[in-house]
């Protein structure tokens, strides 16, 4: 086989014909590449006797075997062998605007539903790392391209290598890379400040009564504090006819006096400005349908996640609140409150499915395979010693190595799998009930219905399901910022002592009748509900299937 090295500009990014030259005496390599982390070229030449980072010389290289590139990357440190006849030099597979391009990937990678800025801080939400926290994915970087991108950690988005059973004798190895984590425990605190101004407006048509001079003396001001939030903002009483609706009292001149009977209309706008505070806590619980890798099993610890958020931060796009009104009176039963549950849902997912894959398969292929390994694709094996004799795994590691003077190539892969039971999960499309909402009134839910969670979108693996919650009851007072009219506010309203219960106090004497008026005067009474109540909390308690875990190795394989 005949190496090719050549030494480029950071520019050169393509490998042509032009590169199959021999700028160093390349004695042999070894190319290393890890799952999330760069590749990694390490070269023995014979030593130029030069200084390799001498300002103006070219510290990029392509590496090629037999006109096939394997490697572009930038030198990353003198030689230690620097007075030996062989030395090695070694170069790292990093973009020089590696955060630029991974910061541009991950910006088209913030689904909600992925990616809740709810939970996230604004520190961190600048971070690329963090839109793979509800993904089951790691970056990727191709060793020859660059290319940045993110890669599932239990399926080969580039394909699977079907290696069959050209290992070679004797490397195959398996091994257990700890015991899976089988249960997440979620708790999500959401808060945020209900929020709402308005005016809602009582009319009288008519109120006849003796008393009323003292009744429009007495009629609501504005500015004046009714009491439960409420303050009156405007008002306006007159009477229509008194001084045309009088009777004369008495029998003789000298005791008669006349009477006059009010007729009274007018209104009141009662204003309010509510706040509150509000509170949910949603909790559920999800396992995994792994098999079991020790023959005893304890209780183990489950993966505890607790997050909080404030709803009504403007962390949308666009600077505009999760909780989209402050006048609701609940989050999570919102088209954006089961985002944010697929979310929390998607980031137990990412662990369990992450910890699921315990079981590693390790072996030595010869160098014909070396072109197509990729951290993008899975691999399948087959061997009679393993269980169910193969194994189907995502590519976590490999290296590619090369001695020019013994003629020694070949390839070492290392396979991650998961010992799950696969399937999907099943849905339901629940049952029809109509409930009433603090924002919607009388809309349809299905009970016991379920929504599929998609843990990868570019796959489209669904993985598990929740189950419906929109029938939580709301921990509240009942007041309803959406519908806050007159009929709707008012716990009580009554006018007391009018015309008709007066007349029983209309004597013959004038100063009895003015002392007993005067006592049973007529006046109104409104008692409009608190708005100024709080703080609230409801709990959600969310149920979501098993998550299902890839079968790629069965454990419980029949003998043969």
């Amino acid at each position: 086989m005949t190496f090719h090295f050549a030494w480029v500009n950071s520019s050169q990014t393509t490998f042509t014909n032009a590169m199959k030259r021999e700028d160093e005496e390349v004695l042999g390599f070894e190319i290393n590449h890890d799952e999330g982390d760069f590749a990694t070229l390490r070269l023995e030449i014979r030593n130029p006797r030069i200084g390799l980072l001498n300002v103006g010389r070219k510290r990029w290289g392509w590496f090629a075997v037999d006109g096939t590139p394997l490697f572009f990357g930038r030198l990353v440190g003198l030689p230690d062998e620097i007075n030996d006849d062989l030395v090695s030099l070694t170069f790292v597979a990093r973009p020089l605007d590696y955060q630029t391009k991974k910061s541009a990937v991950a910006a088209t990678m913030k689904e909600v539903e992925y990616f809740d800025p709810l939970f996230i801080s604004l520190d961190r939400q600048a971070e690329p790392d963090s839109v793979l926290e509800a993904r089951p994915k790691v970056w990727c970087i191709d060793r020859v391209t660059h290319a940045i991108t993110s890669s599932h950690i239990t399926l080969g988005e580039d394909g699977t290598i079907d290696f069959g059973g050209s290992m070679y004798e004797g490397s195959v190895r398996c091994s257990f890379a700890g015991s899976p984590q089988q249960k997440v425990v979620i708790t999500a605190t959401v808060s945020w400040n209900q929020y709402g101004v308005g005016v809602i407006r009582h009319k009288w048509g008519s109120i006849k009564t003796y008393t009323g001079d003292g009744l429009l003396a007495d009629w609501p001001k504005a500015g004046q504090k009714v009491g439960a939030g409420w303050t009156v903002k405007a008002s306006k009483a007159k009477d229509k006819w008194s001084s045309l609706n009088n009777v004369n009292i008495g029998t003789d001149e000298e005791t008669s006096y006349r009477l006059y009977c009010y007729n009274i209309t007018g209104w009141v706008d009662f204003q309010y400005e509510a706040e509150r505070e509000y509170k949910e806590v949603a909790t559920f619980t999800m396992s995994s349908n792994v098999q079991e890798i020790l023959t005893e099993t304890g209780d183990e610890e489950p993966i505890t996640l607790a997050v909080n958020g404030e709803a009504d931060a403007p962390v949308d796009a666009g600077a505009t609140i999760p909780i989209g009104d402050l006048r609701r009176r609940a989050y999570f039963s919102t088209e954006r409150g089961n985002k944010s549950v697929a979310y929390l849902a998607n980031i137990a997912a990412s662990k369990l499915l992450a910890s699921a894959r315990c079981v590693e398969v390790s072996f030595d292929l010869p160098f014909s395979f070396a072109a197509d390994l990729s951290l993008r694709k899975s691999g399948r094996i087959e061997d009679a010693r393993l269980p169910g004799g193969d194994a189907t795994g995502k590519i976590k590691s490999y290296s590619i190595s090369g001695d020019g003077e013994t003629g020694s190539f070949g390839c070492s892969v290392k396979l991650a799998c998961s010992p799950g039971y696969g399937g999907v999960a099943s849905t339901d499309d629940g049952t029809p009930s109509y409930v009433a909402d603090g924002y919607v009134s009388n809309y349809q839910t299905m009970v016991g219905a379920t929504t599929t969670i998609v843990t990868d979108p570019d796959t489209g693996q669904p993985a598990m399901t929740i189950v419906n919650f929109d029938q939580t009851v709301i921990n509240d007072d009942g007041l309803d910022l959406f519908n806050m009219t007159a009929d709707n506010c008012t716990l009580h309203r009554h006018v007391f002592n009018e015309q008709h219960d007066q007349s029983g106090f209309v004597f013959q004497d004038a100063t009895d009748t003015h002392d007993a008026l005067g006592k049973n005067y007529t006046y109104i009474q409104i008692r409009l509900k608190p708005v100024n109540g709080g703080p609230f909390e409801t709990p959600y308690t969310i149920t979501c299937s098993d998550l299902t875990i890839p079968k790629t190795i069965d454990l419980e394989a029949p003998s043969a």
